[in-house]
């Protein structure tokens, strides 16, 4: 019965532990499906903006085709206003690139083209190189930056998924720990129960041997002094019967009776003599003759005989009792040896069976404190991580996409540029060629 009781509380214990990781891991699902909605939704955002862009990539590129296809002379590029040449259309391609991407850079940068082209348009400078550098300087600048953030996105990518795992394992091993203090507790418990109830029963095994070993004391002496006097009366009384069979010998009794006799005969004849002498003389009465009273000594020995019979009946009984008593003492403290030293042996087991546990416990719970305290470190790390890595509104993959677009409708704009620059250096040379050949007519 107390082996299923134990084994009920033990299975109790385990049924807490597997309820409290069915727990955890219904949480743990539950984040899973959280985190899974959302990179669903992050996703469909990241496929909408990529269309726009793409879109207003094309736009642009269409604006920069057309005003490459231009072939107006320089001096007709000099007096067409700047919204309907192609280099100004460079700059509204620019100035369009940064509108759709919310980027100041490149506002900046359309701002300086525009202004560049009219400048130069007024003072009749060429403002291409310009143009190109800044155009250029921008490519270089947003180059880059996307070098610096693909590196950062590399780290990200590293630190979230290592620190992740980092947390994950001491998460686990946090609630490890817990389940198995639980657990340790538990049977703790119910070892220092039993040790309390085992501690109970040797001590009162302890008193019940020692009330015995009272009563047990006591009976001995109550023995040996009644053995003592015992024996002492038959000493005496052996010694008594010794003395009298000395005097009256083997037929004591017969001779004592014909002694009372002739004393009753000799005093009749004493009394007669006396009687007849009186008359005449006045004298004292003879001695009488002593003789041994050998009737009396006979009663008197089958008396002291009686007496030594009932003695050694009295001693012998004594002894068998004593002996009977003394046999159910030793019995009745055997069996509580043997009880008592079976219980010491479980008291020492569960003694050290409960000392084992509360070290597991000690230890246990000293490891989850130094996990609970790395947990915590990692958690807080974690939480900087996030904010540096994904605080921001727009993805990794989102800037990198539109920086692309950047990088690419610059080019593209640049590569218009040196075009129309080409056109115009061909157009300045034919209008010196043409200005020469009128000088010379």
């Amino acid at each position: 019965l107390a082996k299923a009781k134990q084994e009920k509380a033990e299975a109790e214990g385990d049924l807490q532990v597997t309820i409290k990781d069915m727990d955890r891991s219904k949480n743990e699902l539950g984040t899973v499906q959280a985190s899974c909605l959302q990179t669903a939704s992050d996703y469909e955002h990241s496929v909408a903006s990529r269309k726009e862009e793409l879109s207003a990539l094309g736009k642009a590129m269409s604006l920069l085709e057309e005003g490459a296809g231009g072939s107006a002379s320089f001096i007709q590029v000099r007096a067409t206003a700047l919204t309907s040449s192609p280099r100004s259309q460079v700059a509204l391609a620019v100035k369009m690139l940064a509108k759709k991407h919310h980027s100041a850079a490149l506002a900046q940068l359309a701002s300086n083209v525009a202004s560049l082209f009219r400048h130069g348009a007024a003072s009749g400078a060429d403002p291409f190189a310009k143009v190109k550098g800044l155009i250029k300087d921008m490519i270089l600048k947003l180059d880059k930056e996307g070098l610096v953030e693909a590196k950062e996105k590399a780290y990200c990518d590293a630190e979230l998924k290592r620190s992740g795992m980092k947390y994950d394992d001491l998460k686990d091993d946090v609630s490890t720990m817990d389940a198995a203090i639980d657990s340790a507790a538990s049977k703790a418990a119910r070892v220092k129960g039993q040790l309390k109830k085992l501690q109970a029963e040797l001590s009162a095994l302890s008193k019940e041997q020692a009330g015995l070993d009272d009563v047990r004391a006591q009976e001995l002496a109550d023995y040996q002094r009644e053995k003592k006097n015992l024996q002492t009366a038959l000493v005496g009384i052996r010694g008594a019967l010794d003395a009298l069979r000395d005097y009256y010998g083997e037929g004591g009794g017969a001779a004592a009776a014909m002694l009372q006799e002739d004393q009753h005969e000799d005093q009749q004849e004493d009394q007669q003599e006396d009687g007849d002498f009186d008359s005449f003389v006045q004298q004292p009465a003879p001695p009488r003759k002593h003789s041994k009273a050998e009737n009396a000594g006979a009663s008197i020995i089958k008396f002291l005989e009686n007496i030594e019979s009932d003695t050694a009946d009295n001693l012998s009984k004594l002894e068998t009792e004593e002996a009977d008593s003394k046999s159910s003492y030793d019995k009745v403290t055997s069996k509580i040896s043997v009880t008592s030293e079976g219980t010491k042996t479980e008291i020492k087991h569960d003694d050290k069976a409960a000392k084992s546990l509360d070290t597991t416990i000690t230890e246990v719970n000293q490891d989850e404190e130094t996990a609970q305290n790395e947990l915590s470190a990692v958690e807080e790390y974690l939480a900087r991580l996030k904010s540096r890595c994904l605080g921001k509104t727009d993805s990794f993959e989102e800037r990198a996409k539109r920086r692309e677009a950047e990088i690419a409708g610059l080019k593209e704009a640049l590569t218009h540029l040196q075009a129309d620059a080409a056109s115009l250096l061909q157009r300045r040379r034919r209008h010196g060629h043409v200005r020469g050949a009128a000088a010379g007519a």
